[in-house]
């Protein structure tokens, strides 16, 4: 193990997935886009996937053997699925159950046929409808963990693309209507916002995104996305970011008072 990578494992810190889950790695890995769901390109990668996903272990991102409904179906109840969800922890196939991106009601519904121990949403410095319409609320009642996806904004919070036209001809974000043409550059304000503090601090735009996340609660688990080593050892070094509560108020103005442009993406009708 080299020396970087042990510093970077000695920089985890623990946080538990829910009431009675497991202490994980307070960063996770997002790792659909190794798979073919964004870039059919990606399918013949495997041994970079594979050599990463190893590295990421050594730096100390714990796997959780959670079984999660992505996204709930609309012809089935909840509490059907869940159900059928809770049959595998009897059986003994998974330990824990979590949902994505269903209401605060249907949260509700499912803790009540097995305790729901992760809840997976989008939740950014550009995306916080997460706070505003229960969903929130309804986990910090019941005790179940936040696993935000996509907290570098699928890459545009990082401020490393400038322009619509940076994106390759084939890259599935120019359908984000957030990357759009118009948008963008309106949207760019909050990069540069975000950027203005980062540098003031010494370090990349996307770890001061990221401490702003993890900053929100010790029930914040991100799982940022990446293929490439550089990223996960600059994502794993936001852990070692501090944020004074007078930069933590500042962030928060700066979200608040720049609107953006454009609505969420369906990423199952991408």
């Amino acid at each position: 193990m080299s020396r970087m990578v042990k510093q970077m494992r000695s920089l985890s810190t623990k946080r538990q997935l829910g009431l009675n889950g497991p202490y994980v790695s307070a960063l996770g890995l997002g790792v659909m886009g190794m798979s073919d769901f964004y870039n059919p390109s990606a399918q013949n990668r495997d041994a970079e996937h594979i050599k990463l996903l190893h590295e990421a272990i050594d730096m100390g991102c714990t796997f959780w053997d959670t079984d999660y409904q992505h996204r709930p179906d609309p012809n089935v109840p909840i509490t059907e699925t869940v159900q059928a969800m809770s049959e595998l922890v009897k059986q003994g196939k998974v330990r824990y159950l979590g949902l994505s991106e269903c209401s605060a009601e249907q949260i509700r519904l499912a803790h009540k046929v097995h305790p729901i121990s992760a809840y997976q949403a989008e939740f950014s410095p550009w995306h916080t409808k997460l706070e505003s319409d229960g969903r929130l609320e309804a986990c910090r009642e019941l005790g179940i963990a936040i696993v935000p996806y996509s907290p570098l904004g699928r890459g545009f919070l990082t401020g490393t693309i400038k322009s619509f036209d940076d994106l390759d001809p084939n890259d599935w974000r120019r359908k984000n209507p957030r990357f759009q043409k118009g948008a963008f550059e309106k949207n760019f304000e909050l990069v540069k916002a975000f950027t203005r503090m980062a540098q003031a601090k010494g370090i990349p735009t996307s770890q001061l995104c990221l401490a702003w996340v993890l900053s929100q609660g010790s029930d914040f688990i991100p799982i940022p996305g990446t293929k490439r080593s550089k990223y996960l050892k600059e994502n794993w070094g936001s852990l070692q970011v501090e944020l004074s509560d007078k930069e933590k108020k500042e962030l928060r103005k700066i979200i608040n008072e720049i609107p953006i442009e454009g609505g969420q993406l369906n990423i199952l009708k991408k």
